[in-house]
């Protein structure tokens, strides 16, 4: 009678280890649907932002400020809705957890963890803008569907050193995009008997000094989107103005390359850019042509013994 109760005891015990081992793998079929379940939502949501958002590459300016806040509160009551729905999934801090992760587990360098960490932040910063109704460009402009938004501009110190903090977010290309050059052209206040000055800096094939691709660090974060920031050199004490001009190589859907070029052509330069007193400043200079000269509201001046330049771009030696 003994023995066969410890056997009966014995197949309970393997039967609940079976029930319960059944139950488990439930379990855990159920989350890795669940989880499925959330990241197909997430495709669908953006795809559907994919789609509204490819008017507002191509609509002006005052349109674009008024619609973009509009398309990205739609999105964020949506990806709100996801969260409610599944929040075991919806994690925004995911890689920062990984990262944290990895290092304690010895598999990532501090190094590594750091330079992850900065562009996470970036990215967390500008979904939070965004999800708060505060993404607002400063300036903004758009070529053959590629749209160029400057959000931010600040000083900063970058290795010693001051620099302007132009954070951006480019929307609509399709591919990596080159970077050919950003001209920043300073008309300075004209002296009279003296030929006007503009002053210029320019980098040719000059990336940003940080890229992000900000899906990469927060799967949740719009889609369609570069983010970064240009480290601009500090500008001259005398400049009040900057006529800035970024061109990029585009790809198009078939993979055929082709020319963006975005213009702001009047940035005003507060005293927080600019060179301290005393300090001179490091860059290019040239003759301003009359049609800079007029479109700044200054007179053409004649100065005997100068060269100036005419609308064409011709030199023109001015003799009297």
């Amino acid at each position: 009678m003994e023995t066969q109760m410890k056997s009966i005891l014995g197949w309970l015990v393997v039967l609940g280890l079976v029930v319960g081992g059944a139950g488990f793998g439930l379990w855990q079929f159920n989350q890795t649907t669940q989880e499925q379940a959330y990241h197909l939502e997430l495709a669908q949501l953006k795809r559907g932002f994919l789609n509204s958002f490819v008017g507002l590459r191509i609509q002006s300016t005052d349109e674009y400020r008024k619609e973009v806040g509009i398309a990205l509160t739609k999105y964020f009551g949506e990806l709100d809705k996801l969260a409610k729905k599944y929040p075991d999934f919806y994690d925004i801090e995911r890689e920062l957890k990984h990262g944290e992760a990895e290092l304690a587990a010895g598999r990532m360098p501090e190094s590594q963890k750091l330079g992850r960490e900065e562009r996470i932040a970036i990215t967390l910063d500008l979904f939070k803008r965004m999800r708060q109704g505060q993404y607002r460009p400063l300036y903004t402009g758009s070529d053959k569907t590629f749209r160029f938004d400057v959000w931010d501009i600040t000083p900063a110190k970058v290795s010693g050193e001051m620099r302007a903090k132009m954070s951006y977010a480019h929307w609509g290309a399709f591919g990596p995009v080159s970077y050919q050059s950003i001209i920043g052209n300073m008309p300075i206040e004209q002296e009279k008997g003296k030929p006007a000055e503009v002053k210029q800096f320019v980098g040719d094939g000059q990336p940003p000094s940080l890229q992000i691709d900000p899906e990469r660090w927060v799967a949740e974060f719009p889609p369609g989107v570069e983010i970064g920031h240009y480290d601009l050199p500090q500008f001259p004490r005398e400049a009040t103005s900057v006529e800035l001009t970024f061109v990029f190589d585009i790809r198009t859907i078939g993979g055929s390359s082709q020319t963006a070029t975005i213009l702001f052509d009047d940035v005003p330069i507060p005293e927080s850019w600019k060179v301290p007193e005393g300090q001179k400043w490091e860059g290019q200079e040239r003759l301003a042509s009359d049609d800079e000269l007029r479109a700044a509201g200054a007179t053409v001046q004649d100065v005997p013994g100068t060269t100036r330049i005419d609308a064409d771009g011709a030199e023109i030696n001015v003799t009297r």
